[in-house]
């Protein structure tokens, strides 16, 4: 039986992880997790179920969430003092607003332990050491569980570097080095959400015509291009649920409310036929 689930990092397709966990708590198996990851948008989903969120809250959080409105304070000039072109101020009250409905105001991860929720590990990228940072209630208890998955969702240069509390280093988007962190658990109690496009789609070809669709069409290229690939590792692949993220883009701020629809329909196709196989 599962133990642990890990998420990940998929940018906006994150929308398709709540209709795999509606599917995982159907069948009674969500309730029986008690350790989570992610990274990323990886790292927002690992969070709320952390948080005891069920799948039908998910649901309704990501799917009225309007990701352009994380487009805060656009300044080009932040990108030479803070290193991005968006401050990220929204995201940070948003997830701060999350965590407080369920673990109260700014809870740190030590927190979350000793009220009883699910061990939550957050994956970011530290540009000071240029290797992944794994947040945690052994590693960081004294973090801001927020503060952290903001690191964790910072794609380089659109958002702002985070910086942590007392800790000496600035954080990017953990999708930059490890967007799939499978192996922080056990393997044989692990199950692990993927996306991925099962078809992909003809590339168009993208208009560069301003700093920030730079940016974002950079950070997709990143990911796809450090993409893992399971096939690879048979042990990885036979815990890893695929799910099909359609070829949307993970920087595509600008979702309607019928792709919305189609992701989440997709992670509820994907899980059901991943559990009856």
């Amino acid at each position: 039986m599962y133990q642990n689930l890990v998420f990940k990092g998929g940018g906006v397709r994150g929308i398709a992880y709540a209709g795999a966990l509606q599917v995982l708590q159907d069948k009674g198996i969500l309730q029986g997790i008690h350790r989570v990851a992610g990274t990323s948008a990886g790292a927002i989903t690992a969070m709320l179920v952390a948080l005891d969120y069920d799948a039908a809250g998910i649901k309704e959080i990501v799917s009225n969430l309007a990701f352009e409105s994380f487009e805060d304070h656009w300044n080009p000039l932040r990108v030479f003092s803070h290193y991005g072109l968006y401050a990220g101020d929204k995201i940070q009250a948003w997830l701060e607003t999350i965590c407080a409905a369920h673990a109260g105001p700014n809870a740190t991860f030590a927190q979350l332990r000793t009220k009883g929720f699910r061990d939550l590990q957050v994956v970011a990228t530290s540009l000071n050491t240029q290797k992944a940072f794994v947040f945690s209630a052994d590693a960081t208890p004294g973090v801001q569980v927020s503060k952290a998955v903001r690191a964790s969702m910072s794609i380089p240069l659109f958002f702002q570097g985070a910086a942590i509390d007392d800790i000496d280093d600035l954080f990017v988007d953990g999708g930059t080095v490890w967007n799939y962190p499978i192996t922080l658990f056990e393997p044989a109690t692990t199950l692990g959400l993927y996306l991925t496009d099962f078809t992909p789609a003809p590339c168009p070809k993208v208009k560069l015509d301003d700093i920030g669709g730079y940016v974002k069409s950079v950070f997709s290229t990143l990911l796809s291009a450090q993409d893992i690939d399971i096939d690879e590792d048979p042990a990885i692949e036979a815990r890893t649920m695929r799910i099909d993220a359609l070829g949307i883009s993970a920087t595509d701020f600008s979702l309607t409310d019928q792709q919305k629809e189609s992701l989440y329909q997709s992670g509820v196709t994907c899980a059901t036929k991943f559990l009856a196989a």
